[in-house]
């Protein structure tokens, strides 16, 4: 921990040392400036509920931080909107720094630590645009990344303690790859329609290690502006029990070569789901009810489905589903309801 840094008395359930915390994310957090990221864009396409004001953090943040610290919080985490930083490619928004240099200042002036993210699940529309689409695919995005760090430690490194270089880099494959259950990409920026289980594992084999190198590069030029900085990333921790979890990174890591990986992602993707109980038809697996217009993770709408067949290859459709014997199964909620 910094030199300067008094820690609070911790709760008596927890050991000394725990550093209890809260975290915000720029997308989720503040207001709308009218200049689009990534996922705004997202948004829009996909039509779900766009942030707007969001909880105006931006302009509110001196509040949150005060009440954080009344709750008796050692650390406060925000995420820095590259969007804002770099509204262009290699232009800088100074007024934006200077916005986020109070930020950190507030949060220290109120005894707390700061941990600063730098990619929290969006990015600049000029970094996604970068090789006809690329985006974190192209070969420049590792040095575009490091290079964006660089900058934030120059400006920015006398008020972080810790640097996370990217939220969950593990979640970002779902903008590239979609299981056959899944009526849409869950992240952005998604592949064009009706691309391929082949193109989906080609995106992720290319983004993953461009993730590892964009980590890299920039931990790698923040410790050459502030060499005792702290550096790491934070995944997305799936809850896989322990051997699902040996067997997973097994299959994973003794691949052979790319085109190993290729085969053993083709055949995960294009495994048939079982045909076998009670159910001959599943029209929507979430469907909408006032109740669920309230439950929503974010912007996505869960609530929103779209009618479905799902059957074996060997299905004969009927000539009219009005007269069709069929057994459907209906849910409220998540329990079974009489049909």
């Amino acid at each position: 921990m910094p030199s300067w840094f008094k820690p609070k008395p911790a709760p008596t359930k927890f050991p000394p040392e725990f550093l209890f915390g809260v975290a915000t994310a720029d997308h989720q957090c503040e207001a709308y400036d009218g200049a689009d990221d990534i996922r705004d864009v997202w948004e829009r396409v996909r039509g779900l509920t766009p942030r707007g004001s969001a909880t105006d953090f931006w302009n509110r943040y001196s509040d949150d931080i005060e009440l954080a610290e009344g709750l008796g919080c050692g650390a406060f985490r925000i995420s820095l909107s590259w969007a804002r930083l770099e509204p262009k490619s290699g232009q800088w928004d100074e007024d934006a720094f200077a916005h986020y240099r109070d930020v950190l200042k507030r949060i220290r002036a109120n005894g707390m630590m700061s941990v600063v993210t730098l990619h929290h699940n969006t990015w600049p529309l000029h970094v996604q645009a970068a090789s006809n689409g690329a985006g974190m695919l192209d070969d420049g995005f590792p040095d575009r990344f490091a290079n964006y760090a660089q900058k934030v430690a120059v400006e920015l490194g006398d008020y972080i303690d810790y640097y996370v270089t990217i939220n969950e880099p593990n979640q970002l494959v779902y903008g590239y790859i979609k299981g056959w259950w899944m009526r849409s990409y869950a992240v952005p920026p998604g592949l064009p329609p009706y691309a391929t289980s082949a193109d989906q594992m080609s995106a992720v084999l290319k983004l993953i290690p461009n993730l590892f190198l964009a980590h890299t590069r920039a931990r790698k030029t923040i410790r050459e502006v502030r060499p005792e900085a702290l550096v790491g990333a934070n995944p997305c921790v799936l809850g896989l029990p322990g051997w699902v979890q040996r067997w997973v990174d097994r299959r994973a890591t003794h691949a052979l070569n790319p085109d190993d990986l290729q085969v053993r992602g083709l055949r995960l993707a294009q495994q048939p789901a079982p045909e076998s109980g009670a159910v001959d038809i599943s029209i929507a697996q979430i469907t909408l009810t006032h109740d669920r217009m309230d439950q929503v993770l974010f912007s996505e709408a869960y609530f929103v489905a779209h009618l479905c067949l799902l059957c074996a290859r060997t299905f004969t459709k009927p000539a009219a589903f009005a007269r069709w014997t069929g057994r459907v199964g209906v849910t409220v909620n998540s329990a079974a309801a009489p049909a």
